[in-house]
């Protein structure tokens, strides 16, 4: 997905983003691959801010003043869900989820969505404009059946558990 995310990156232009990401092993390494993803296509991260696991509002209004005053108004945010949309929550009241700022999301963002459906409208209002990529499978019957069984909770994340789990076994 970071590839898919410096394809953007290039397409639209943009040279430098900043990175909004989740302090732990699966932020990191996903900021790694991002930047090395984006140097192929001669762009970078410009700076990268870390939120802490499960930080609260206040310490992430402070980062996201602290980005709001670098060039860049390119963010990519690569956090987990628990904090995720708190950041844009947070963004939203200090006035930078408008014109002049680009948003993308990472994976974290459509598997949160799909564990909450239905979304409600203050959810979706919050989240007007910000591009988020997933995961893609092909429907097939297979794929449909195993959704049918499965009533809550199927997303991309449960069909790779499945599948890993009938390769192991």
């Amino acid at each position: 997905q970071m590839h898919a995310v410096a394809d953007l990156v290039s397409y639209s232009g943009w040279r430098q983003v900043i990175a909004i990401y989740v302090d732990a092993e699966y932020g990191r390494n996903g900021i790694s691959i991002l930047s090395d993803a984006l140097a192929k296509k001669r762009s970078k991260i410009s700076y990268k801010a870390a939120i802490t696991p499960g930080a609260e509002s206040t310490s992430i209004e402070s980062l996201l003043v602290s980005v709001n005053l670098k060039a860049s108004r390119v963010y990519v945010v690569h956090v987990n869900p628990d904090s995720g949309l708190n950041v844009f929550t947070v963004a939203k009241s200090l006035g930078m989820m408008g014109n002049g700022y680009v948003w993308i999301a990472t994976d974290w963002l459509p598997t949160s969505l799909d564990s909450m459906a239905p979304v409600g409208s203050e959810t979706m209002d919050l989240l007007q404009g910000v591009v988020a990529f997933r995961h893609y499978t092909t429907e097939t019957s297979m794929k449909r059946e195993l959704k049918g069984r499965w009533k809550n909770g199927f997303n991309s994340y449960a069909l790779y558990a499945y599948d890993s789990v009938w390769l192991l076994a």
